[in-house]
């Protein structure tokens, strides 16, 4: 699966390179949304996870600069800030949003969901979760 991913923490965009890696995705990391905006081949993602408030533009204004593109990936929203407001109003806009720390678990359950939503063909068996050697 390609995955997208947007954070302004290079910490994070390591981390979660490194992991969703390891589980045979294949990701395009970038630094901010209008990087991602910029230079992201949108059309080839099976999901993007953006991380909730980065300078210049937030999640939610990515997550509709997204749309307007006619962008159908599903997005997660990752946040270390997650109050109830922001989560009715990313599930009111058909996203999830996981909260920061999350185990690995968590973030792969939240990709299989997320894509099965969009392609019914996807996720319907998602593959066991074990962990690299």
């Amino acid at each position: 699966m390609k995955i997208g991913l947007v954070d302004d923490d290079r910490a994070v965009l390591r981390a979660l390179t490194r992991l969703l890696s390891a589980y045979d995705h294949r990701v395009a990391a970038y630094e901010s949304a209008k990087e991602f905006l910029q230079h992201a081949p949108l059309a080839t993602f099976d999901c993007i996870l953006v991380d909730m408030w980065m300078p210049e533009l937030n999640g939610f204004q990515l997550f509709d600069q997204l749309i307007r593109t006619g962008c159908k990936a599903p997005i997660i929203f990752i946040t270390a800030h997650g109050d109830a407001v922001t989560r009715e109003e990313a599930a009111r806009r058909g996203a999830t949003m996981i909260i920061k720390p999350f185990d690995d678990t968590t973030l792969l359950a939240a990709i299989n969901e997320a894509v099965a939503s969009v392609r019914p063909d996807a996720g319907r068996t998602p593959p066991e979760i074990v962990p690299p050697e």
